[in-house]
């Protein structure tokens, strides 16, 4: 019963996580330019992929912080979903975020959000298995 009450708990926090960084990454954001560098296809387009700005132009703090705030996700991931789709789901929420994106003006749906974003998700998920996996010890080697 526990068991049951902590999956639910995290569940909900995972929901609730999640309902925030969709509305962090597709929300307006009213000081943002209207002007922006997207591609018309934004991550669609293969040339989107293929600048060289794509993977140059770009803050550390920003790639940090996207690559941290979706650490969580693939936590909540891992310990709510099982099998593949505890590493599909998080790839599918980022890639979805990225896609949505592109239909907002004020939003650039870029390649390497994509890749940072999926990374961090995917580093969250690896976190979690290698914490349950069974220590190795000594006595278990022999």
């Amino acid at each position: 019963m526990a068991n049951t009450r902590a999956t639910r708990s995290i569940m909900a926090v995972g929901i609730l996580y999640t309902v925030v960084i969709l509305f962090a990454t597709l929300a307006p954001i009213p000081w943002a330019s209207l002007n922006n560098n997207q591609l018309p296809l934004g991550v669609l387009d293969p040339d989107a992929w293929l600048t060289a700005t794509t993977w140059t132009v770009g803050s550390v703090v920003e790639v940090a912080v996207n690559l941290l705030m979706f650490v969580p996700i693939g936590v909540f991931a891992a310990l709510v979903l099982r099998g593949a789709w505890c590493w599909i789901a998080p790839v599918l929420l980022s890639a979805g975020i990225e896609i949505a994106q592109i239909a907002h003006p004020d939003r650039i749906s870029d390649p390497r959000d994509l890749v940072i974003n999926t990374s961090g998700a995917l580093l969250g998920v690896l976190i979690v298995r290698m914490a349950r996996r069974p220590a190795v010890t000594p006595s278990s080697l022999a």
